[in-house]
């Protein structure tokens, strides 16, 4: 037993040294899963969409998102759309209440014109945070 009485002594250093060791073996123990589980989480990503990048093009009735990595190509209507707010380094772009996209204002090139255009086209959608 790690923690004992010797002599009906309650030994403290053997308290402070278990507690210690179990303390340390938990937080190992955490790391190992959280790192096993990102590596698994990677591992099993089949369609490479880690370091990838997404283009975006707006029109007036839609945008279309192009991967060249993947070969793919989507399009959504403005109306598609649940909502669209803005964040003082980001566009978030709402497909549903629980599932966003995120465009940062940095990747923008014209960014007034593009704020502009995006006001325009979610008219009661947009909201700025």
């Amino acid at each position: 037993m790690i923690v004992s009485f010797d002599n009906e002594n309650f030994n403290w250093i053997k308290l402070i040294i278990s507690w210690a060791l179990l303390f340390a073996l938990a937080i190992i123990a955490v790391l190992i899963k959280v790192e096993r589980r990102n590596a698994q989480r990677i591992k099993t990503d089949k369609t490479g969409a880690f370091d990838i990048v997404n283009t975006l093009k707006f029109y007036d009735d839609r945008i279309v998102m192009e991967n060249e990595a993947l070969k793919s190509k989507g399009e959504l209507r403005y109306d598609q759309f649940y909502a669209v707010m803005e964040s003082k380094d980001y566009f978030i772009f709402y497909l549903t209440a629980n599932q966003a996209s995120l465009i940062r204002k940095k990747d923008v090139d014209n960014l007034n014109d593009f704020k502009e255009f995006i006001v325009g086209k979610f008219q009661g959608r947009y909201k700025s945070i």
